[in-house]
């Protein structure tokens, strides 16, 4: 079985990204294109200047339709995860993988340039993250976002992992992240499956949070594995 999944997943891959990249593109390839016939009337100058600010806005309008994108894909094809443990090939976890792929695709096109800003949160949320009010997000290292809970006024750092499944060989395991109020996770700090972060936490940089774990609240954490320091 494994043996035709991966093939299929890579297949998958370049055909989801062509298809992603080509829709989203779309309406830039438009734009450009009319400042391209527009800019044959200007000077030289002035018609590459057009020319380079269609070139940027068509940039950040590819950027927003390939996150529209995605979110649309995700209803109509009805990607949802669900709590358990399996085989990587079974249904849960295969959709599962499609989902993060398509996240993926945009997150490495253009989400590092909307980190900390409402269009992220936006995004995350018609995802299916629950995420509270006054609460801000500096990482576009969010995976599984319907498994993912974060509450009001909590920070999480530059470059943090949130990761609601785990793969270990063939098996596969799906648990959700549940993060508090008034909690601070520091910069690329890694969260892994299952894991509690209970109220006004803080939780050091580069610290690494394991499956399961649960951070009592009131409390400073920190380091590989994460330990309770305060």
């Amino acid at each position: 079985m494994m043996d035709f999944l991966y093939p299929f997943l890579s297949l998958f891959g370049l055909v989801a990204t062509s298809l992603v990249v080509g829709v989203a593109a779309t309406p830039a390839v438009w734009l450009v294109r009319r400042a391209i016939e527009r800019a044959s009337t200007m000077g030289d100058w002035l018609g590459a200047l057009l020319i380079g600010l269609a070139l940027g806005t068509g940039y950040v309008l590819f950027g927003i339709t390939a996150m529209l994108l995605v979110v649309m894909l995700r209803f109509v094809l009805r990607l949802r995860n669900r709590e358990g443990s399996g085989y990587f090939y079974q249904p849960a976890l295969f959709l599962s993988a499609i989902n993060n792929y398509l996240i993926h695709i945009v997150h490495f096109l253009f989400l590092p340039l909307v980190r900390g800003t409402p269009p992220l949160i936006w995004f995350y949320r018609a995802l299916g993250a629950k995420i509270g009010r006054n609460s801000f997000v500096m990482s576009t290292r969010i995976w599984d976002l319907d498994m993912l809970e974060i509450g009001d006024n909590s920070v999480i750092g530059g470059n943090v992992g949130i990761s609601a499944h785990a793969v270990e060989g063939t098996k596969g395991t799906m648990s959700k992240v549940r993060i508090g109020n008034n909690v601070s996770i520091g910069a690329d700090t890694l969260i892994l499956p299952g894991v509690t972060i209970e109220d006004n936490v803080i939780v050091g940089a580069k610290s690494l949070i394991p499956k399961g774990a649960v951070l009592e609240k009131d409390s400073l954490y920190g380091g590989v594995p994460v330990r309770k320091i305060r």
